[in-house]
């Protein structure tokens, strides 16, 4: 082996040297690049997660609703026989309407919140019962 073989193999060594250097950086890079793709995904999806799955919280009064349709039930019912089965018939009939179509409302209402009753002292709660009142009257 003369000279110019043995600075060949020099050569090619530091080259390796080299290409050994910069695969451990783009390797350092890569996983860097991978490691900070990963954080961001995970806090996206967390985000996401917690905003799909979070509930508004709102507040209903059903005695001041129970009270008012009281009212209009006792202005209807008052003049009439008590006594009389088909008055008592139709009284019933009418309450079960009103608790159905509370029921229907309350849970179309609640598909995406929490309802609690005025009772319960949440702060920054939506008050639902105009809302509800309203669908009530409406026929």
């Amino acid at each position: 082996m003369n000279n110019s073989d043995k600075k060949e193999d020099k050569d090619k060594k530091s080259i390796t040297a080299v290409e050994r250097g910069i695969f451990q950086i783009s390797s350092l890079l890569i996983v860097t690049a991978l490691l900070i793709v990963s954080l961001i995904s995970g806090a996206f999806s967390g985000w996401w997660f917690a905003k799909k799955n979070s509930r508004q919280l709102v507040v209903i009064d059903v005695e001041q609703i129970v009270e008012k349709r009281k009212d209009e039930f006792m202005a209807k019912y008052s003049a009439r026989d008590a006594d009389d089965m088909a008055v008592k018939q139709e009284m019933m009939t009418d309450i079960t309407m009103f608790a159905q179509r509370l029921e229907d409302i309350l849970r179309e209402e609640g598909k995406d919140k929490i309802i609690l009753t005025k009772g319960a002292v949440v702060s920054d709660a939506v008050d639902i019962t105009k809302t509800v009142e309203e669908r009530l009257w409406e026929k």
